[in-house]
C-alpha cells in the first residue's frame, strides 16, 4: 500500500486559463503546438513522465475536447480522461476530481496542476518539489502542500502565497509553514514581497489527499457538495454518465479560491517554493 505512486490530475480546459483568454474555442491554447511540435498540454505531461506512469496521470477537460487529448497523447489510458459535461469554473471542476477520487484512492496523495498556460523550464526541480509533497502527504493525508514559484521580478500580476519558517528540508527541498494569499499587490507591496524571501508566486499548484480536500468541500462550500455528493455516490455505477449529465451542469459556478483556499485553517497547509522556471 505504501508505495502506491501519487495521482496527478491536469487541467486543461473548460476551466478557463487564468493568464490569457483562450485563442479560439474550438482548439483552446492548451492544444495548439507551442514549443516544437508540442503543445502546452503534451509539455504539461512529459515533464512528469519520465518519474510518474501514465496510469497515474489524469486530464480533466471539457467533453467537447475528449478527442483531442486523445490524440495529443494517445498513451494516457482512455479512463484517465476526465471530462466535464459544461463549464462550472475551477471551484466544481476541482470538486468533480475529488469526488471521484475520494471513492478510489480517498488516502493517497494526488497534485493539482494546470496544462494550459505554464511553461516549467526547470523540469527536474519541478518534480524534486512534488515529490516532497508527495512525501509530506504520505506521512500525513491532512496536509494541503502547495508548490509556488520563487518570485523572480516584482509581479504584480500573479497572487502570491505568503509562508513563515522553515519547517523541514526533504532531499534539498525547503518546506515552509503556510500563512495566507496575497492577492495582487501594488508594485511597492510586490517589491516588499521579492525581497523579503517570504512569498512565492501562486501557480495553483497542490498536493492532497482527496479525503482532506472531499471534508473542505462539505465545510467551507455545503451547497456545491451536495452537489457533489450525488457524483459521488454515482460514480462507480451504471448510473454515473447519467447523474453527471443531469447534476454538473446546474452547478453554481465558483472558483476554487473563493469556494475552498481562503478559508482553509492555515495550519493544514505547507509550502515549497522553488525556482522551477516558470
Amino acid at each position: 500500500k505504501k508505495d502506491k505512486n501519487m495521482k496527478i490530475v491536469i487541467f486543461a480546459g473548460g476551466v478557463g486559463t487564468r493568464l490569457w483568454p483562450l485563442s479560439r474555442k474550438s482548439t483552446p491554447k492548451q492544444f495548439e503546438k507551442i514549443v516544437g511540435d508540442q503543445s502546452m498540454l503534451q509539455i504539461a505531461v512529459h515533464k512528469l513522465t519520465p518519474v510518474y506512469k501514465w496510469e497515474d496521470i489524469y486530464i480533466s477537460t471539457s467533453a467537447e475536447y475528449k478527442d483531442l487529448v486523445r490524440s495529443q497523447l494517445p498513451k494516457l489510458p482512455k479512463q484517465n480522461i476526465i471530462l466535464e459535461p459544461a463549464t462550472r469554473d475551477v471551484g466544481p471542476a476541482v470538486g468533480l476530481v475529488t469526488a471521484m477520487f475520494v471513492k478510489s484512492v480517498p488516502n493517497e496523495p494526488f497534485a493539482i496542476l494546470w496544462g494550459s498556460d505554464h511553461l516549467v523550464k526547470k523540469e527536474e526541480v519541478f518534480r524534486q518539489a512534488l515529490k516532497a509533497a508527495e512525501k509530506i502527504v504520505k506521512e500525513d493525508p491532512n496536509k494541503i502542500v502547495f508548490v509556488g514559484q520563487k518570485p523572480r521580478f516584482a509581479s504584480q500580476n500573479l497572487g502570491y502565497i505568503a509562508f513563515g519558517d522553515k519547517l523541514r528540508d526533504i532531499d534539498g527541498i525547503s518546506v515552509n509553514s503556510f500563512t495566507g494569499f496575497k492577492y495582487r499587490p501594488h508594485l511597492s507591496t510586490a517589491e516588499k514581497y521579492l525581497k523579503d524571501g517570504k512569498h512565492s508566486w501562486n501557480l495553483g499548484y497542490f498536493v492532497t489527499t482527496p479525503r482532506f480536500l472531499w471534508n473542505q468541500f462539505e465545510e467551507f462550500a455545503p451547497s456545491l457538495f451536495t452537489e457533489l455528493k450525488k457524483i459521488n455516490e454515482a460514480y462507480g455505477t451504471n448510473n454515473f454518465s447519467k447523474v453527471l449529465e443531469e447534476v454538473y451542469p446546474a452547478i453554481e459556478k465558483i472558483s476554487f479560491d473563493n469556494a475552498i483556499l481562503e478559508k482553509l485553517d492555515k495550519k493544514f497547509g505547507n509550502v515549497i517554493s522553488v525556482d522551477i522556471g516558470w
